[in-house]
């Protein structure tokens, strides 16, 4: 199986999604949300360290997971979260709950 080359950049926007989620929550309830996710492997820190699958897929799960906690402004947050990572990384494609009607991080950017 081929390795997803931006792989470290889907793990980068994760793990800024939990750490942002866990300065609002709490770091042990947003850790324990992830845990709940299967595919993510996360440590005490908040760092996600693996993805077992389509890491768009497992990370449209992490921002559903802390919608359910938080309401929409879950989505607020982590689209804050990520908004350095994506800047950097313009080519990268976005789960479904953090594009607002783009594709990918550039079609993101653009509506700037």
């Amino acid at each position: 199986m081929e390795e997803n080359p931006d792989l470290k950049s889907y793990l980068s926007l994760g793990t800024a999604i939990v750490q942002k989620q866990a300065g609002i929550i709490g770091l042990d309830l947003a850790v324990a949300k992830v845990r709940k996710i299967g595919g993510i492997l996360v440590d005490d820190s908040g760092q996600v360290f693996q993805l077992l699958g389509d890491p768009i897929e497992l990370l449209g799960k992490l921002v559903e997971e802390y919608v359910r906690l938080s309401g929409e402004a879950a989505v607020k947050f982590s689209t804050q979260a990520i908004d350095s990572i994506v800047k950097n990384n313009p080519h990268l494609k976005l789960p479904k709950q953090l594009q607002k009607g783009y594709s990918s991080a550039e079609e993101f950017l653009k509506s700037f």
